[in-house]
C-alpha cells in the first residue's frame, strides 16, 4: 500500500487508480460518476456542501476539503479496504474530518450481511476470514451486540472505513456520504434500515448523527448527484 499520491490532471488519472479499469470504468458505473462529478467541482459538489452547511451543526457551516482520494486504502484485520473515495477536511474551526463516501447507482447495495457471510467471505477486500473483518466492524463502530444479518454489509462497512480513517488523522468527526446518482426509491430502505441500526431519523435528507465512538462522532448522510455524470 503506497503512501505517495500525485495531484490529479484529470479524471483519466482516476481511471490509472483502478486495479481493473475495464470493468469499474464503465460508463453507468459509480466511480466513474464520482470521478467525474468530484473532478470537475471546486471544493465539494454543491450537494456535499449543502448536506454540511444545511446539517445545523455550527462547525459544520463550513467545511473544506484538504485532500480527496479514490480508492484510498485502509488497513483493517487480516488485509486492507478501499473507500470509493474518501476526503480528508476541516470544518469551520479547524478541526480535522474523515469523510468516506459510498458511490451509488440504479442498483442495491450489495448483499446483505448474511448474503456475504455465505459467499466467498471476503467481499473483493482481501480477507481470508469474514469473522475478523466483522470483529473489524465491531470493533470501529463499538457495537457490542450481533450486527443485523438483513442490513446490507457495505453500509456497515463502509461506516467502520470512515471511523478507522478519523483514527489515522486522529480526526475528531467520521462522515459517511451516500452520493447517489439517477437514484430511484427502490433500495431507500436498505439504507433507512441501516439509520434504524443506531436510532437515527430515517429520512433521506439530511446528515444524522448515528453515534459517538470513543472520542470520534459518527455522521451519515445521502446526497443525489447529477445524472449527467452516469453518461459522461
Amino acid at each position: 500500500m503506497t503512501h505517495v499520491y500525485v495531484p490529479s490532471r484529470g479524471t483519466k488519472d482516476w481511471k490509472r487508480i483502478y486495479s481493473n479499469p475495464g470493468k469499474q470504468w464503465q460508463k453507468g458505473y459509480p466511480g466513474r460518476a464520482l470521478a467525474h462529478c468530484w473532478e470537475r467541482s471546486d471544493g465539494f459538489p454543491v450537494e456535499v456542501q449543502a448536506l454540511f452547511s444545511g446539517s445545523g451543526v455550527a462547525s459544520f457551516r463550513k467545511v473544506e476539503p484538504l485532500l480527496t482520494f479514490l480508492d484510498y486504502d485502509v488497513a483493517v484485520a487480516g488485509g486492507h479496504s478501499q473507500h470509493d473515495l474518501f476526503s480528508l477536511a476541516k470544518d469551520r474551526t479547524g478541526q480535522l474530518m474523515s469523510i468516506a463516501v459510498l458511490g451509488k447507482v440504479l442498483a442495491p447495495f450489495g448483499p446483505s450481511i448474511r448474503d456475504w457471510l455465505k459467499g466467498n467471505g471476503n467481499g473483493g477486500n482481501g480477507h481470508a476470514d469474514p469473522n475478523a473483518e466483522l470483529k473489524f466492524i465491531c470493533e470501529q463502530l463499538e457495537w457490542t451486540d450481533s450486527l443485523p444479518k438483513q442490513i446490507p454489509y457495505a453500509l456497515v462497512h463502509h461506516a467502520a472505513l470512515a471511523v478507522a480513517s478519523a483514527r489515522q488523522f486522529n480526526a475528531p468527526t467520521a462522515v459517511l456520504i451516500i452520493h447517489a446518482f439517477g437514484q430511484k426509491a427502490d433500495w431507500v430502505g436498505e439504507y433507512e434500515d441501516f439509520l434504524r441500526l443506531f436510532h437515527a431519523q430515517r429520512s433521506l435528507s439530511g446528515l444524522h448523527l448515528l453515534k459517538h465512538t470513543q472520542d470520534i462522532a459518527l455522521y451519515c448522510g445521502w446526497v443525489t448527484g447529477d445524472k449527467k455524470f452516469l453518461r459522461k
